[in-house]
């Protein structure tokens, strides 16, 4: 099968590569630029990887409020390797809000990871006060992998940080970490990764000095499970009064769930 490849260094050759019509598509960035329109990938059982060229890695700046990118592909694999992708939180407006997430990943398809995170891929420096919102949010049936060289890092959420998998009574996501980190991400309910009618497995990588109220680390509620074989939970927090959870894994809700068989918490 022919792959279409793509060199882009603004928006309007990023988005005219993405709505390609191509089943393999490999978009490689050779400058920063700033995403000013939201970017959505759509298409049915698509490929598509980014990456930087010479010179990288370069970045992906927000310029603008909402999601930054909605993957909404069903079946549809994006992959990220070398290559920065940056919510802009010290600049303003984005300093007090950008009201929604890096990315949005709203593509069914249990079997079929929709974004990875690679080796040098890192998404960071959003801030939103969206209840809905994180670095990375998973919804619909989505599934986001973490890798080796990874990093979803340095996010704040007026809910959660890190990434936020909600899932529903019918259609679960899902999120493997096979490397990477989810580190240095704050949220007013949960700093790291917050579990919701969805499946958390954890093979390597760490999830580390995040912080949040209702949980630092991961937070597994209703009808949830955390899946540990490997990988570092250390150094979270929780902050706040009374109310306040666990700092590493906490369990809140009627079916949720933590199997640890191996790994290292502290």
């Amino acid at each position: 099968m022919l792959i279409a490849v793509f060199n882009v260094s603004n928006q309007s050759q990023l988005t005219s590569a993405l709505a390609s019509a191509d089943a393999i598509i490999d978009i490689v960035v050779e400058a920063n630029f700033s995403i000013t329109p939201v970017v959505t990938i759509s298409g049915a059982s698509k490929t598509i990887s980014i990456t930087s060229g010479a010179g990288g890695p370069y970045t992906i700046l927000r310029g603008v409020t909402g999601n930054l990118f909605t993957l909404s592909g069903a079946g549809s694999t994006v992959t990220l390797t070398n290559i920065f992708i940056d919510g802009n939180k010290y600049v303003a407006p984005y300093l007090t809000n950008a009201a929604g997430c890096l990315f949005y990943v709203n593509a069914a398809a249990p079997t079929v990871p929709n974004l990875i995170v690679g080796n040098g891929a890192v998404l960071q420096n959003n801030k939103s006060i969206a209840a809905n919102a994180a670095g990375v949010m998973v919804a619909s049936g989505g599934y986001l992998r973490l890798q080796d060289g990874g990093a979803i890092r340095y996010n704040d959420g007026g809910s959660n940080g890190g990434v936020y998998l909600n899932g529903t009574t019918s259609v679960r996501c899902k999120m493997d970490i096979f490397g990477g980190s989810v580190d240095h991400n704050t949220g007013t309910s949960v700093g790291g990764i917050y579990v919701v009618r969805s499946q958390l497995h954890m093979t390597s990588g760490s999830v580390a000095y995040n912080v949040g109220v209702n949980g630092g680390g991961v937070y597994v509620n209703a009808d949830a499970t955390f899946i540990m074989d490997g990988g570092y939970v250390e150094y979270n927090s929780t902050s706040g009064g009374a109310s306040v959870h666990g700092g590493g894994i906490d369990l809140s809700a009627a079916g949720a769930y933590f199997i640890m068989n191996g790994g290292y918490m502290q």
